[in-house]
């Protein structure tokens, strides 16, 4: 499977986005909320995907970026999940991920908070 988290992965459309907040679901299991929608919309890949860290928690650029840089490798080495399930639902996702903690989290515990999260999305076992 490819490793990478490339272009086509990356959520940009605001109708989308809006989409996902105004019709979408979330999942949250602290310090993760994911918001999500299924959508049958032409994307060039199985999901897209955007990242988000509140000022309001991390007052510096630096940190923000350092949490969406953890959160995006977390989120690619673990992208198979989202594969396999969006392949099972015959849709695509489009994730939103905030990060809601106050402090830098390290890899591991950010990883299982994640797969946690990922591993709740919607598959096609769970709409029958």
């Amino acid at each position: 499977m490819n490793q990478r988290l490339g272009k086509s992965y990356k959520l940009t459309r605001k109708t989308l986005i809006n989409n996902i907040f105004a019709k979408g679901s979330k999942i949250n299991s602290y310090p993760i909320l994911l918001r999500y929608s299924l959508t049958s919309e032409h994307l060039p890949a199985s999901f897209q995907i955007a990242f988000s860290v509140p000022k309001r928690n991390f007052k510096k650029a630096v940190d923000r970026n350092k949490v969406k840089r953890l959160l995006r490798e977390v989120v690619r080495k673990n992208k198979g999940i989202i594969e396999k399930k969006s392949l099972q639902s015959e849709n695509k996702f489009t994730l939103f991920l905030i990060y809601t903690g106050k402090e830098i989290p390290d890899y591991d515990n950010l990883e299982i908070s994640i797969q946690r999260v990922l591993k709740k999305l919607p598959s096609a076992k769970d709409n029958d």
